[in-house]
């Protein structure tokens, strides 16, 4: 029989007997631990899917959905990453319903959900809830004033030489995806809210100056629509051709030209205007052939719309004085100058002097102009909405136009993470 008293001075089984009594503390700590871990890969994986999400939702509301559509959109990326109504809250607000950003135009997202509890069970069956947010800003984007609407040409829009535009309150845009869908060059001075395109801008040499509201030249921009799609043509065959191809003065008086009771005048294979002629408001066709306006000459017209076709293109000499207004209202509202839809491939022409004023839109959706003179609309009144452009020439233009009848295309606007 062995002695009590070694028995309970031997040592040898302290290390299990010790190992088996902190063994559960032992492991509860690593599964704490690991719980732990699993919480935080969680609500990682729950912000990215809110910041995705208030993405999405931000960038529907940036091209002009509306608030319903941009929760729609949020709420439809939410699902996809995961997170459903299921077994999460998601909350959506448009505008920003909270933080210091609250009522700012924008998306907020809110992701409220319950962790498993593993080991933490033990101590605490309650269930926890965590909540992660997510907040995107949109700021609106300003009107194009220039808008060349080529979907896939090079240069689509093309300021070069010693051009001088200025654009107060708008921006330019290029729907082209060309990689040069916005292409600047020479010696050009160019200040505007914006520079947009849908491909990418092209800047070449040193000679040029910059100043753009929005900083660099934006690129991959969603495509703008085109904003007289819905104007209708008018038919040519519906009326007869004036027998003549030239429109002059006599020696120092004033030709007056009315487009008679229909309000409407066609001119076959071309026109050539001469000395001091006044258009009386209507609608006035040249149908195949040059529209020429010759050095020298005054040409008045208010309330008139120019439209070309059968492949005519415009040739305003820049000795000339030209001063044409839209009509401010009816079917061809704000539009001064406008080109057949099927006419693609003809060039127009502008040149003026400074004292030269085209009041309205130059809209000619499938052929190109080339804006060479110094003039603009009445105020800064003018608009160009072409399938491409080149300026060479220099032009004040305003946004400030509400009496002229011009339709507008908004531009995307910034989205910006606040919070």
């Amino acid at each position: 029989m062995r002695n009590p008293s070694r028995i309970l001075s031997d040592r040898k089984g302290n290390l299990a007997i010790a190992m088996a009594l902190i063994a559960p503390a032992f492991v509860g700590a690593i599964g704490l631990s690991v719980e732990t871990g699993y919480w935080h890969y969680l609500q990682d994986r729950a912000q990215a899917a809110a910041d995705l999400s208030a993405y999405a939702g931000g960038v529907s509301l940036r091209n002009g959905d509306g608030n319903e559509s941009a929760i729609a959109e949020a709420r439809k990326e939410a699902g996809k990453l995961g997170f459903t109504s299921l077994d999460t809250t998601v909350t959506v607000n448009a505008p920003i319903g909270s933080g210091p950003y609250a009522g700012n135009s924008g998306v907020e997202v809110q992701i409220a959900y319950s962790p498993p509890r593993f080991f933490s069970g033990i101590f605490n069956s309650k269930p926890i809830t965590h909540s992660v947010r997510a907040a995107f800003r949109t700021r609106a984007g300003s009107d194009a004033c220039i808008l060349a609407l080529n979907a896939s040409a090079d240069r689509a829009l093309y300021l070069t030489g010693s051009a001088s535009l200025t654009l107060e309150g708008c921006s330019l845009m290029s729907n082209s995806v060309s990689d040069s869908a916005f292409y600047l060059t020479g010696s050009a001075d160019v200040d505007v809210d914006c520079i947009n395109a849908a491909g990418g801008a092209e800047l070449s040499g040193s000679g040029y100056s910059l100043v753009a509201d929005c900083g660099s030249p934006r690129s991959n921009q969603p495509v703008v629509a085109d904003p007289y799609a819905s104007v209708p043509e008018p038919d040519p065959d519906d009326y007869d051709c004036e027998d003549l191809d030239d429109v002059s003065s006599s020696s120092g008086g004033v030709t007056t030209v009315s487009p008679g009771s229909d309000g409407v005048v066609r001119f076959c294979d071309g026109l050539t205007l001469k000395g001091t002629i006044d258009f009386e408001p209507g609608v006035y066709i040249v149908d195949d052939g040059s529209f020429k306006i010759n050095s020298n000459a005054e040409i008045t017209g208010d309330g008139v719309t120019w439209f070309m076709t059968d492949g005519a293109e415009a040739q305003w000499n820049g000795n000339a004085d030209i001063q044409f207004s839209a009509p401010t209202s009816g079917a061809y509202k704000g539009i001064v100058f406008m080109g057949d839809r099927s006419d693609s491939g003809a060039l127009h022409k502008f040149n003026g002097t400074a004292d030269s004023e085209l009041t309205g839109a130059i809209y000619t959706a499938a052929s190109d102009v080339e804006f060479l003179g110094n003039f603009s609309g009445a105020g800064g009144c003018l608009q160009i909405v072409a399938d491409e452009i080149k300026i060479s020439g220099s032009t004040d233009i305003s946004h400030s136009c509400e009496d002229v009848g011009l339709s507008w295309a908004t531009l995307a606007g910034s989205l910006e993470l606040v919070e």
